[in-house]
């Protein structure tokens, strides 16, 4: 059996669970518009993360992403930026090089039993807590602290946020899809520039993605097609229609004060997708490569914050209750049934991200 790995800042007086204020509905409201915020940060500041996996992904297989300095130079300021936000709404960034950071980290890992954790899916191993200053070097971890009521209990709760932008690319999955044939005849082709291309979300746990297009055709993902008397196209060895699929997971270990110690309660997150694409083909025997717009779109987890919290207090009377809610996959289909999956990186355990 192993350790349980808690990733967590111990901030101020420990307090368990204590009895709730006159005025704890506002406050409540106030921490939940709080994490509202918060939440929009982080999701913007992963969204450019997976961004930027993704162009250098497409460049690396030579394809002009037009991914230039400055534009790469700004959404480092932009990062910066959200940086700042974060603080300001009172999230610490930890820094691996801060002895204090690093000592009350491992403070937390001393009293930490051996066993197993009780998921809402199932008994998960725990696995031995990695170096600590290694997972805060080759990732970037985020801190807060607040409080919650429920059933007139309030309880301290806490989490940290991973983001996956130093280059270590854990939590970065990329794969590459023939939506369509190659060398394919000229009824083919007809067929293929008509055909309706279609993700499939039933296979995806977390939330589905709101306000994106199911369904496509080439020439609505691809503008430059219009430019081409489809009578003229002919398919060579290259796949007619090729997909690029990037996805970039940013995941949220939460934690609560109960019975005088920080426990781990559970596991969410959200991933960042990007789905490019090529068109390659003869016409007038000449080879021609037309590039698709850039799609993208993000899904997080069920629950929010405060659900880890209810659901915390209502399993409580389970030893070391952990509530794990993953991603799933999704699925694209191409031309004649051809299917793709895409499964993006869920970490259920934070011992698992080295």
């Amino acid at each position: 059996m192993k350790k349980i790995i808690v990733l967590v800042l111990l901030v101020g007086l420990f307090s368990s669970a204590y009895p709730v204020q006159a005025n704890s509905f506002k406050l409540e409201d106030i921490e939940i518009r709080k994490q509202e915020k918060i939440d929009k940060v982080f999701t913007e500041m992963n969204r450019i993360v997976n961004t930027q996996n993704h162009m250098k992904y497409l460049n690396s297989l030579g394809i002009n992403t037009q991914m230039k300095s400055s534009s790469y130079a700004n959404e480092v300021t932009n990062i910066l930026q959200l940086e700042q936000q974060l603080s300001n709404l009172g999230v610490r960034k930890i820094d691996p090089n801060n002895q204090s950071d690093m000592l009350l980290l491992k403070e937390l890992f001393a009293d930490q039993e051996k066993g197993t954790i009780s998921t809402n899916n199932s008994t998960a191993k725990i696995p031995d807590p990695p170096n600590l200053s290694a997972i805060a070097s080759i990732y970037t971890l985020y801190h807060y602290k607040g409080t919650y009521t429920v059933d007139n209990t309030t309880y301290d709760y806490a989490y940290i946020r991973v983001v996956d932008n130093k280059g270590y690319n854990k939590l970065y999955i990329r794969n590459e899809f023939d939506a369509a044939p190659r060398n394919a005849t000229q009824s083919v082709i007809r067929a293929v520039l008509s055909h309706t291309f279609k993700y499939s979300f039933s296979s995806l746990l977390s939330k589905k993605p709101i306000g994106v297009a199911i369904d496509w055709t080439m020439g609505a993902v691809i503008a430059g097609l219009g430019a081409y008397n489809s009578s003229n196209i002919y398919s060579g060895n290259e796949p007619l229609y090729r997909i690029y699929s990037s996805s970039t997971s940013s995941l949220t270990y939460y934690y609560i004060y109960h019975n005088n110690s920080w426990k781990l309660m559970g596991t969410g997150g959200e991933f960042n997708y990007s789905r490019g694409g090529i068109a390659q083909f003869n016409y007038n025997g000449q080879a021609k490569t037309e590039y698709a717009t850039l799609q993208e779109w993000t899904s997080s987890t069920d629950g929010v914050w405060y659900d880890y919290v209810t659901s915390f207090h209502n399993n409580r009377h389970i030893s070391n209750y952990h509530r794990i809610e993953s991603f799933g996959s999704l699925k694209i289909t191409g031309y004649n049934g051809a299917q793709f999956t895409h499964t993006p990186v869920f970490v259920n355990l934070p011992g698992y991200l080295i």
